[in-house]
Formats: C-alpha cells, sequence, structure tokens
C-alpha cells in the first residue's frame, strides 16, 4: 500500500526521526484479510486512523508490529488469533427470548447492543435461534481468527496533548 501524501518522519530529540513507541501518536492506513487472503475491513486503507500508542485502540499484536517504524514506512504482518482479537470463548454465548429483539434484530450476523446487569452497554452478534431463542455472541466478530494487517505509517508525532484530546480528535 503507498501513499503519496504521506508526510516525511519528524526530527526526535537524538537527530534520528521518531518512531512509534510510547507517547506517541500515530497515523496510519491499513487493510485487514483473513487467513484465506479475503478483505475484513479496507476503512482505513485510504481514510487514515489516528490513535494514541498503547492505548487499546488496536489488537496488541498489530502494536507490537509497529512499534519501531518511522513515518513513510509499511509492513505486513500476520497476528494470531490470541495476539489479535483473542480466542472464541463459546462460554460467553447467551440465549434470550426472541421477543425481546425486534424482528430487525433477529437477524443472523446481525449485531444488537443491550445492557447488563450493571447498566453497562455490550454489543452481541446473533448466531442464531431455535424456537423461541436467539443466540447471542460477544466476541468480537474476529475473534480466534489468525489475521494480517497491511499497514503503512501515515505520521508520528510526539504526544503533546492530553490523550484525552487524542480520542476525542479521533471521535469526529
Amino acid at each position: 500500500m503507498t501513499n503519496p501524501t504521506a508526510k516525511t518522519p519528524l526530527p526526535g530529540r537524538t537527530g534520528q526521526a521518531l518512531v512509534v513507541g510510547e507517547n506517541t501518536v500515530i497515523t496510519l492506513n491499513f487493510v485487514v484479510r483473513d487467513e484465506d487472503q479475503n478483505v475484513l475491513d479496507d476503512m482505513y486503507a485510504k481514510t487514515p486512523f489516528k490513535f494514541l500508542f498503547r492505548q487499546g485502540d488496536l489488537p496488541p499484536g498489530l502494536e507490537e508490529g509497529i512499534a519501531g517504524l518511522q513515518a513513510g514506512q509499511s509492513k505486513t504482518f500476520i497476528i494470531p488469533a490470541a495476539h489479535a482479537h483473542g480466542e472464541r470463548n463459546k462460554d460467553l454465548v447467551v440465549r434470550i427470548p426472541r421477543r425481546q429483539l425486534t424482528s430487525e434484530d433477529c437477524v443472523v450476523g446481525s449485531r444488537y447492543r443491550r445492557l447488563n446487569a450493571e447498566g453497562e452497554s455490550e454489543l452481541f452478534t446473533v448466531m442464531g435461534y431455535i424456537g423461541q431463542w436467539v443466540y447471542l455472541d460477544p466476541n468480537h466478530p474476529w475473534a480466534g481468527r489468525q489475521l494480517e494487517y497491511e499497514v503503512h505509517i501515515v505520521e508520528v508525532h510526539p504526544l503533546t496533548e492530553p490523550a484525552a484530546a487524542v480520542q476525542d480528535e479521533r471521535k469526529r
């Protein structure tokens, strides 16, 4: 993946180009593929993703892989399930009465959000239904899968603003 608008690396304190690491804000492009090379997500191939390093915005294996890269560099990573979105835990699947969902929500593969006992929002995938029961899976849809990330580092900046400001900017 090439990016003709990538900026040159910022000089670090040692005269070297700033690299992805602690207290850096990274802007990157990426494509995610499964083990059969099917594209799972290419939304950020052209629209850059900006995040604060090691804040849990990306799978741990991807953050480990980009550590030390500079702006302008590209790399492809194969990340095992355990370091991507984790192994799929079938014990987390829940069964609820079908009447609790609208007919639009009760489509296999659709995503459904509900509040748990603590009042926190949880996201589920509708796995299927039998009679009056619907089976919901809270695992990430890519859990249990080895993933390939094709990454291009667009920019690396030192963290000069509060971390919350970086996260708020990304939500816009």
